[in-house]
C-alpha cells in the first residue's frame, strides 16, 4: 500500500502546529460530518513530512481523498513536497483526452467466473455462530490462541449495513479513494515505489490511483459505463481499497469485540461517546480474486454485502513451500507458488505439493460474518456471487471491512 519512500525532499517545513490536538480536531469534525479543507490538509501533511511521518502521511492523504481533496487542490507547498510520492490521480493517467463517456442506461456489474484451482481443501476454519453468546465466548477463546482462523458466522446479523450498503451509496458517502487497477480480474499488490519499478526493470501486475468514487463505481460496471480504459485496455478491473466513510461506518456495530470502545451502529452508550472507528473498504466485482500473499499482523475481515471465498495455509507453509518474495522485492509479502489451474507447476517439487494440498484450509464468507487470521499466513481470497444474485445485479457486488491488530484493536 505504502508508496512513500523517504520524505527527505530538500523542502523544510517549520510548523508550529500542535500535531495531536490539530489531528483530534479534523478528527471529531469529519466524525461529526464535517469534511476537512484542503488547507487544513495541506498544513497537517507538511507538517508530517518535517517529522519524516510517512505512514502518517499515507494515511492523512487518504482521509483527504475521502473527503474528496485531489492532489492539486493541496498547496503549492504541499504539493512540491508530495509530487511523484503518492498514487496519481485517476484523471492523470487516462487514456483518452476527455476522459469522459456517455453512462450506460443500466448499469451492470461485470462479472468474472472464478479461476479454476488445483486446490480442494479439506479442512474448514474453525467455525462459530456469532448469534449465541456461548459460541462467540467460544470463538474469542480460539482467537486468543492466535494459532489458527476463526471464522464467526453471522455476529453481524443485524447490522444495518447488510442491508444499506450498495454502490449508490458508496458513489454518495465516499468523495475520493485508492483504487487498485489490473489487466485481469487477479489483483496483486506492487510496491510501485520501488526503484527496480521506477527503473523499468519489473513491469508492476496492477496500478494505483486517487479516484472519484462514482467513477468507481462506473468503471465496475459492464463497459465501464462507456468511460475509456486507465491503464490496462479493455479487459482492466478496478478494486476500491479505501478508509470506510464514517456515514457507511455507522452501519456497522464493532461490539461484538470483547472489551470494545469502538464506535458504530447501536453499540451501547460507552462506545456511543468516541467517534466511530474507520475500517478499510474493499469493495469488488464479483470473480475479482487477490492471488496467495500474507500480512504481517492478525487481520479480521468482516463480510457485509456479497460473498467471499479464502483459502488459507500456516505460517510454516507459507514461508518455505509457498516460496515469497524477498522482503526487499516490489512483489514482498506476495507467494511465488500459484494454486490456479488444473494442475500444479510440473516443475514443483512433489513434497511441497503435498505440504500444501494438505495444510490448506478453506472458509466461505457470507454478509455478517467475520474471519481472523494470524500474521503470516497466506491466503488467497475470491469475491463471489451469492447464491440467487444473477450476473451482472449490483448485489453480487462485494463489500468487505478489514482491519489488524496488533495485540490491541485497531482499525
Amino acid at each position: 500500500m505504502i508508496w512513500l519512500g523517504s520524505l527527505a525532499t530538500g523542502f523544510f517545513f517549520r510548523t508550529r502546529l500542535d500535531l495531536p490536538t490539530a489531528f483530534a480536531k479534523l478528527a471529531s469534525s469529519r466524525a461529526a460530518g464535517s469534511p476537512g479543507t484542503p488547507a487544513q490538509y495541506s498544513d497537517l501533511l507538511l507538517a508530517c513530512i518535517e517529522t519524516n511521518r510517512a505512514l502518517v502521511v499515507y494515511r492523512l492523504y487518504e482521509e483527504a481523498l475521502q473527503d474528496g481533496v485531489r492532489f492539486d487542490d493541496l498547496s503549492r507547498a504541499t504539493k512540491a513536497a508530495l509530487r511523484g510520492k503518492l498514487p496519481p490521480d485517476a484523471e492523470t493517467v487516462a487514456q483518452a483526452a476527455q476522459g469522459q463517456g456517455t453512462p450506460l442506461p443500466q448499469r451492470l456489474i461485470l462479472h468474472d467466473e472464478a479461476p479454476p484451482l488445483w486446490i480442494s481443501p479439506q479442512k474448514q476454519a474453525q467455525s462459530f455462530d456469532g448469534r449465541s453468546a456461548e459460541d462467540l465466548a467460544r470463538a474469542w477463546e480460539a482467537i486468543e490462541r492466535r494459532d489458527a482462523p476463526v471464522h464467526i458466522r453471522n455476529v453481524g446479523h443485524r447490522w444495518p449495513a447488510l442491508s444499506e450498503w450498495n454502490l449508490d451509496l458508496l458513489a454518495s458517502t465516499l468523495g475520493r479513494g485508492m483504487v487498485r487497477v489490473s489487466p485481469g480480474p487477479a489483483i496483486t499488490f506492487c510496491r510501485e515505489s520501488h526503484p527496480a519499478v521506477q527503473r523499468g526493470e519489473l513491469v508492476p501486475p496492477s496500478r494505483t490511483v486517487a479516484m472519484c468514487a462514482d467513477e468507481f463505481v462506473s468503471r465496475l460496471a459492464a463497459g465501464r459505463a462507456g468511460l475509456p480504459p486507465l491503464v490496462y485496455g479493455e479487459g482492466e478491473r478496478c478494486y476500491l481499497q479505501a478508509l470506510a466513510p464514517h456515514a457507511m461506518m455507522r452501519g456497522v456495530d464493532f461490539g461484538f469485540l470483547p472489551g470494545s470502545v469502538v464506535g458504530g451502529g447501536g453499540g451501547g452508550a460507552a462506545r456511543e461517546a468516541a467517534p466511530p472507528v474507520l475500517g478499510r473498504l474493499w469493495v469488488s466485482a464479483p470473480g475479482t480474486y487477490s492471488p496467495l500473499h500474507y500480512d504481517m499482523q492478525d487481520s479480521y475481515l468482516c463480510q457485509v454485502r456479497g460473498c467471499k471465498r479464502m483459502l488459507l495455509w500456516p505460517e510454516g507453509t507459507t514461508l518455505e513451500a509457498l516460496r515469497p518474495y524477498p522482503d526487499d522485492h516490489p512483489l514482498a509479502r506476495r507467494l511465488k507458488v500459484s494454486v490456479l489451474g488444473d494442475e500444479p507447476d510440473a516443475e514443483m517439487d512433489h513434497n511441497a505439493v503435498d505440504e500444501i494440498r494438505r495444510t490448506a484450509v478453506e472458509a466461505y464468507l457470507r454478509p455478517g460474518d467475520v474471519i481472523y487470521f494470524p500474521s503470516l499466513w497466506g491466503h488467497h481470497t475470491e469475491a463471489c456471487l451469492p447464491d440467487g444474485v444473477a450476473p451482472g445485479a449490483e448485489e453480487g457486488a462485494s463489500f468487505s471491512l478489514g482491519f489488524r491488530t496488533d495485540g490491541q484493536f485497531l482499525l
